[in-house]
């Protein structure tokens, strides 16, 4: 990416802050590190937790029930299933923390809230905000979900990046500035007197730069434009050169994505597309990254949601990532083939894929192969025991 192509990227969107509003510097800081660097972090964590299926149990039996609906589809009225878990990433790696409500059926990932965070008693949430919306009563921690990331180093990329990222930043767009602008070589004949002072108290030297910036404004800052000049006078413009900044701000930014990708353990490649080494560094970055978010989520949900007692009796939800990767239903059909062999039913399979179930007994069905049966014990010519 060029420089032209990230200004346009981090600034051309509607209702951004234009190039000529403000300094460069506060915009690369605040601006265009956290909306390349830290929302890419962002989108590919929502993306992929998009795709999970949040599984509900009850007696180890996988049933659809008020939290199957809410978690997978509707959690609240205002929200569908994909937007509040990017809503609840976002909260949980911008601000290391997320708290999320529950008022009557309906989950709410708040905007903000303040806490009192108590060791050996119950913590309490208050000023929960919601939208627009303040929460007048405080909540137990027994009655919300809190999850936090406790991820130092994210942690320290939020608080600290902007400083020691956005010095060189800024520093590499000011040379830009520089080396863009139009530049030039004035020469002023003799015939211009060079008298300190007239009876107005105004010097002669002081009457020429008044008349050079008059005449020179709109010619540096006009598209296309013709400069007057008196005689005597005579300007030659100076050719650009900007190889070396858009360099420097290159360095830059890879210097940043870096960062981030260090911090969160994310395989450098994967994070920026490349292909090489593709499946490996996406299972990295499922294992690594997605899955224990995940599994942060489910424990927080069965803890608060079902408790000791349900939960030990098989009533409980699961966060199932398997559906996070793609299945091409002919590229892996012999993997399809051998879980039908060792115990998968038509219906689970259908489920993997994504397909709708078939609503008949046989599609229910467990198989396992002869092979794979246990031999310690031998089996019958139809494969069972």
């Amino acid at each position: 990416m060029n420089i032209i192509d990230w200004i346009k990227w981090a600034f051309g969107k509607k209702d951004s802050i234009t190039l000529n509003s403000c300094g460069f510097g506060e915009i690369a800081t605040e601006i265009a590190y956290k909306e390349v660097a830290l929302n890419k972090v962002v989108n590919m964590i929502a993306n992929s937790l998009c795709n999970c299926e949040f599984k509900t149990f009850k007696e180890n039996n996988t049933i659809k029930e008020n939290n199957y609906y809410s978690f997978n589809i509707e959690p609240n009225p205002n929200q569908n299933a994909s937007e509040f878990r990017q809503k609840l990433i976002y909260q949980l790696i911008t601000e290391n923390e997320c708290l999320i409500i529950q008022d009557n059926e309906n989950f709410y990932v708040a905007d903000s809230f303040e806490k009192d965070i108590k060791t050996l008693k119950k913590s309490a949430f208050y000023n929960v905000k919601i939208d627009d919306l303040i929460m007048k009563k405080s909540y137990s921690s027994s009655d919300v979900l809190y999850l936090t990331l406790n991820n130092k180093a994210m942690s320290e990329y939020v608080t600290n990046l902007y400083s020691s990222y956005g010095a060189l930043i800024s520093k590499g767009v000011d040379d830009y500035k520089k080396k863009n602008g139009t530049k030039g070589k004035l020469d002023i004949s003799s015939i211009f007197s060079q008298n300190f002072n007239d009876e107005d108290g105004e010097s002669d030297q002081e009457k020429m730069q008044k008349y050079i910036s008059k005449t020179f404004k709109t010619y540096f800052t006009a598209v296309n434009a013709v400069l007057p000049l008196e005689e005597g006078l005579d300007f030659t413009q100076f050719e650009n050169k900007i190889d070396i900044t858009i360099d420097e701000i290159n360095k830059g930014i890879d210097s940043a994505f870096n960062y981030i990708a260090s911090a969160f353990g994310l395989p450098e490649g994967f994070f920026r597309g490349n292909l090489a080494e593709i499946t490996e560094q996406r299972n990295d970055f499922l294992s690594f990254v997605v899955k224990p978010i995940a599994k942060l989520i489910e424990r927080e949900i069965n803890r608060k949601l079902y408790g000791k007692e349900l939960y030990l009796k098989g009533s409980f939800l699961k966060v199932d990532t398997n559906r996070i990767k793609q299945v091409n239903i002919f590229d892996d059909a012999g993997s399809l083939d051998v879980l039908t062999r060792i115990g998968y039913s038509h219906n689970d399979l259908q489920e993997l894929l994504e397909e709708p179930i078939v609503n008949a007994a046989w599609a229910n069905k467990h198989y396992i192969t002869k092979n794979y049966m246990d031999t310690q014990e031998g089996g019958d010519n139809n494969g069972k025991k």
